[in-house]
């Protein structure tokens, strides 16, 4: 009965230092990074995103450099079980990398939903099918593009229904590429195709 006790309550100081280390809030760094990278893609809607945060009482937590969100509730009520049987909390959407680059994974376009309208490209049937394939995108792909973006700046990529396919970064000012200009485009960093390419 003893030996029971012990493991029980080594369990709960197990738990408690687990949430208290490993998993946790971002700090201000973290988080300067985190926002920078949404305001690529966002730009001036970046207020208006964080006081839907603020309001929905989401909440940003990091584990092993994965930053995933959630809302209060349910960090509350995952409080009530072992982490044996919780397999995650919340929704992943980006990761840290070395050098503290951090880039989002294709789940975070539920994050910024109702606020891609700032900038974001529409492309063909053809270029839909080249870009959820992993591949990167020319101008000759697009049917539709933003014209108030520079170099290094994040586009949504939108099928003609309006569907966000996945998001990426643009190599070339709008002026340059205005023109049919052949070259590469916007860097695939993420896309809907990466459920089906994905190997477990």
């Amino acid at each position: 009965m003893y030996k029971i006790f012990l493991h029980y309550k080594y369990t709960l100081i197990f738990n408690y230092l687990f949430r208290i280390l490993m998993v946790r809030s971002l700090r201000y760094e973290e988080l300067r990074i985190m926002f920078c990278n949404i305001l690529k893609y966002i730009g001036e809607n970046i207020s208006d995103f964080i006081q839907k945060v603020i309001d929905l009482e989401i909440y940003f937590r990091l584990y092993r450099k994965r930053i995933s969100f959630s809302k209060k509730k349910l960090i509350n009520n995952s409080n009530c079980f072992t982490l044996k049987k919780i397999a995650s909390v919340g929704v992943f959407m980006g990761k840290f990398f070395i050098g503290k680059r951090f880039l989002f994974f294709i789940s975070f376009i539920n994050v910024i939903k109702g606020f891609d309208t700032y900038k974001y490209g529409v492309v063909s049937s053809h270029g839909e099918k080249h870009f959820t394939k992993g591949n990167n995108l020319k101008r000759s792909h697009f049917i539709k593009i933003s014209n108030n973006f520079v170099k290094g700046d994040g586009i949504f990529i939108k099928d003609n229904s309006n569907n966000i396919l996945g998001f990426g970064l643009t190599t070339k000012d709008y002026y340059i590429v205005k023109s049919n200009h052949p070259n590469l485009l916007l860097i695939n960093f993420s896309d809907v195709g990466i459920y089906i390419r994905i190997k477990y």
